[in-house]
């Protein structure tokens, strides 16, 4: 536990503290702390949440728990200076009562003026309730109570349960002098959203931050009994248990965490989570079973009813699919040409071979023939110069032959 205030200070008290050997010092009961100061009570305005901080020039006199406001005609009323003639009645007690305790007073030069709070009409002395803001609460007098819809339950609005019987609703003037309403927990109970709820039916979240829900979140609040009426298929003191045949399942998004009961039917075990994370589990109220609902953009997996796989994954898997198809393809048809260019150049090779051969081949004939030739014509000549007279017709032939 922190110090709130200052040793010394006018209403802190310090006591020595249990588990270090410095002390721990508090704002006495008739003292409110506010910034590590202890602030009178008597000076608190609760229509402001300030310290006589209606009027720019008041300030807080801790001994005497009111606001010195410094104008003769001004009053300190409930830590506020108020307006003589904002000052419009006295209670039993003797306490000085703002504008009918159903406005509050505007300040101006050399007085004040009653501005009736939102859920009241009648500016002389707000006596009617504002519909749009309030429903009527008859009473033993002319005057109605004038109960804000912000401080009932919204689908059925009881003005005789305020805040659920746990609080008060209480006005609060902002910036602009408009008015809005809050409830007011009592000690027992805390405030959720709205509406204050008994600790039996309060839960805080499992985030660890100082935030609380009603029955978990999965359940309504019998106020008068102070218990939980869990939705199916949720049980326990605050609906944080799961009825036979579901899976306490806890889901982490944006640092918040959050319990969900999921049937069996939707749980899907390869990714260890109900519809694969991306759906979810609800009631078929024809066939009266569970089953996945996929999120927008995720659509159920064709070979399991609890995969719910997001389209863009399909998409995915569908171009890669595609990209790898083409691929194989751009490759079978480089393999083709390169053979159909390999085989050509094959058979070029094999022609040109062939041509080498046959031309080495006619050449070798020729060769052949020639010496053939040049052998006959040798022989030829031999038996030429055995002849000693060749005759015309022989030497014609010869020639025809030889030269």
């Amino acid at each position: 536990m922190m110090s709130e205030c200052t040793k010394g200070e006018v209403g802190c008290e310090c006591i020595p503290s249990t588990q270090t050997t410095e002390e721990i010092c508090v704002c006495s009961d008739a003292y409110i702390p506010r910034d590590g100061v202890c602030q009178s009570a008597g000076c608190y305005d609760p229509l402001t949440d300030t310290f006589c901080g209606n009027y720019p020039g008041g300030t807080c006199d801790n001994t005497k728990h009111e606001c010195v406001c410094n104008l003769p005609y001004l009053e300190s009323v409930n830590g506020r200076c108020i307006a003589d003639n904002c000052i419009t009645e006295v209670a039993t007690d003797g306490q000085k009562i703002e504008c009918w305790g159903r406005g509050h007073c505007v300040l101006d030069f050399g007085g004040g003026n009653c501005v009736c709070f939102s859920a009241y009409f009648n500016r002389a002395r707000c006596i009617s309730c504002n519909p749009l803001v309030a429903i009527e609460k008859k009473t033993t007098t002319f005057i109605p109570d004038c109960i804000p819809f912000a401080c009932l339950d919204p689908e059925n609005p009881d003005p005789d349960v305020i805040c659920n019987g746990y609080g008060t609703c209480d006005p609060h003037i902002q910036s602009n002098s408009s008015t809005s309403y809050a409830c007011t927990c009592d000690d027992n109970s805390l405030k959720v959203e709205k509406s204050c709820y008994p600790l039996e039916c309060v839960v805080a979240s499992l985030s660890g931050a100082e935030q609380y829900s009603v029955c978990n979140g999965y359940g309504n609040c019998d106020v008068a009994n102070k218990t939980c009426i869990c939705n199916h298929p949720y049980t326990g003191t605050f609906c944080r248990s799961c009825l036979p045949g579901f899976i306490g399942y806890y889901t982490i998004a944006h640092s918040t965490v959050s319990f969900e009961c999921v049937s069996h039917a939707c749980f899907n075990s390869q990714t260890n989570a109900f519809c694969a994370g991306h759906g979810s589990c609800v009631l078929d109220p024809t066939t009266k079973t569970y089953k996945c609902v996929c999120n927008e953009g995720a659509t159920l997996s064709s070979s399991s009813s609890t995969f719910c796989v997001p389209t863009q994954s399909l998409r995915r898997g569908a171009k890669r699919q595609l990209l790898l198809g083409t691929t194989v393809l751009i490759v079978l048809l480089t393999m083709a040409i390169v053979g159909c260019i390999l085989y050509f150049l094959a058979e070029f090779v094999i022609l040109k071979k062939k041509d080498r051969q046959q031309v080495a081949y006619v050449r070798e004939r020729k060769t052949e023939i020639a010496r053939n030739l040049h052998k006959e014509a040798k022989q030829d000549s031999e038996v030429l110069s055995s002849r000693s007279i060749l005759s015309t017709t022989d030497y014609i032939n010869f020639q025809r032959r030889y030269m």
